[in-house]
């Protein structure tokens, strides 16, 4: 019996050939690479630098691939993707600072604003500038109105340049998302603790999920 071109011997099993093509497979292939190249570049970031928390790194790489594996499936082996995974790993660094000293080094922020301009477009400056502006100021207000210092430097910073890097409409969804993300976190770990509520929090991993979620919108 001559079987056709194309088909398979056995009628069970599907034909790959025809769901995937030679430049599926390629971009798969490329994408993955990519995704183990960066996790294993964030491994050694956070083994060989000064890391804020050893009992983390695991949790933290688990999260950074899902993430990347994320932005993979949105982007594809782009640029985009290469900024974002670039991004995640930028803001998981933060992330670990902040949940271990509440601070976060103000090299991250540099990081932050030098990736803005990878794939910048001059026509998204006006937007870039608002965004940033629209979450220093009115920030800068309530951390200096309210005694108890709820808003603390960093988060400050850090959803600034957010706001800037995302542009006017990301920037104000990533800080909104974020904060409201962290202040009913926060009241449902502290009511289940019996904790007070006038303790200061780590904002900057909440920032950061919003970030990420408005960046792949």
């Amino acid at each position: 019996m001559i079987i056709p071109a194309g088909h398979s011997i056995f009628p069970f099993i599907p034909n790959f050939s025809r769901l995937f093509s030679e430049n599926d497979v390629m971009i798969f292939i490329n994408a993955a690479f990519l995704l183990i190249l960066f996790v294993l570049a964030m491994w050694i970031v956070l083994k060989c630098g000064e890391t804020p928390s050893e009992a983390k790194m695991i949790p933290a790489l688990v999260i950074y691939a899902a993430v990347s594996a994320s932005i993979l499936l949105r982007f594809g082996p782009s640029l985009e993707a290469v900024k974002g995974m670039i991004l995640g790993a930028i803001l998981l660094w933060a992330s670990l600072s902040d949940l271990k000293s509440l601070n976060v080094p103000d090299f991250v922020i540099a990081a932050l604003l030098i990736l803005s301009f990878v794939g910048f477009e001059p026509s998204e400056l006006p937007s870039m500038i608002l965004g940033a502006i629209a979450l220093f100021v009115p920030q800068c207000v309530v951390s200096k109105l309210c005694k108890d210092r709820s808003i603390g430097g960093a988060d400050i910073k850090i959803s600034s340049a957010l706001g800037f890097m995302l542009g006017l409409e990301k920037g104000l969804f990533a800080s909104i998302a974020g904060l409201s993300a962290g202040i009913i976190t926060m009241f449902v770990v502290r009511k289940i603790k019996k904790e007070s509520g006038r303790e200061p929090f780590a904002l900057v991993p909440f920032l950061s999920a919003g970030a990420m979620l408005a960046f792949m919108i």
